[in-house]
């Protein structure tokens, strides 16, 4: 089983994965909201570990993208 990682926020993912997506530095602000609570509700099924792998792969793959995670 995939462990995930023990620190992350949610809000700071969310506002990389929008700069990553982004052709411009301006982000739109629903779009950010959106990326942000699609970002939790991802983190509370990966933390569930009676809910499918793939969450917690996927929560992993993410933080390696947008490269957030505390040593």
């Amino acid at each position: 089983m995939a462990k995930m990682e023990k620190y992350y926020d949610c809000e700071e993912i969310a506002a990389i994965l929008c700069v990553l997506s982004s052709e411009n530095s301006s982000v739109d602000v629903e779009i950010k909201k959106d990326v942000e609570e699609t970002i939790y509700y991802l983190k509370a099924l990966a933390s569930n570990e009676y809910n499918a792998e793939h969450f917690r792969t996927f929560w992993n793959v993410l933080q390696k993208i947008t490269d957030y995670h505390v040593e």
